[in-house]
């Protein structure tokens, strides 16, 4: 599991859970942002989603992991931010 795969779970998340709209967000394909989740599920042998027809519904462990995503990505940023801005 990777920064990346953060990054695209948490775009789904902001996009309504459509991976067509994560992926045009995040300038990758849609087969892209469905291989991470995947790959996240597989990680934490855990499902973050329900599949109903082509439609994703989060799951419980879905929504707590889109809590540790939020938080993350916000001390992401903030690191980002003030490391780039260290001289100034």
């Amino acid at each position: 599991m990777t920064l990346r795969h953060m990054e695209i779970f948490y775009a789904l998340c902001q996009n309504d859970y459509n991976t067509t709209k994560a992926a045009h967000a995040l300038n990758m394909t849609q087969p892209a942002v469905s291989l991470a989740v995947k790959e996240l599920e597989s990680y934490y042998n855990v499902s973050l989603f329900d599949r109903i027809g082509r439609k994703l519904v989060i799951t419980q462990a879905g929504k707590r992991f889109e809590e540790y995503t939020k938080s993350i990505e916000g001390l992401f940023a903030n690191m980002e931010t003030e490391m780039k801005n260290w001289d100034k």
